[in-house]
């Protein structure tokens, strides 16, 4: 998108990773991303370095939520914008206790 300048991305897995860098540069974009590896409960960020802080689908993973929101709040600028989207745990047409008690073990969505 042209009205963002810059963006970095922050994955855990170095090969997702290499693949993600190879995208951009083969989209032209390789100056204006930059793909860092590391796990989103100690950000490799100094405070306040985002305007827009954003999550798809992956804090589901963390061990500590508490922390990892924490750290999404710490490396967004103040006034600035945390987004995320996430799986959670609850009640579903045709899922089992026993699957939702799987999910929310696996995925630790019980660490408030």
């Amino acid at each position: 998108h042209n009205s963002i300048e810059k963006a970095t991305c922050l994955n855990l897995c170095d090969e997702q990773n290499a693949l993600a860098t190879k995208c951009a540069e083969e989209a032209g974009l390789g100056e204006r991303i930059t793909v860092v590896t590391g796990t989103y409960e100690e950000c490799p960020f100094e405070a306040d370095a985002f305007d827009i802080a954003f999550s798809q689908d992956a804090f589901v993973h963390a061990f500590s939520k508490a922390k990892t929101f924490s750290e999404a709040l710490r490396v967004t600028k103040s006034g600035g914008v945390f987004i995320f989207c996430d799986l959670m745990c609850g009640s579903g047409e045709g899922v089992s206790d026993e699957e939702l008690a799987t999910f929310a073990a696996t995925n630790m969505v019980n660490d408030w």
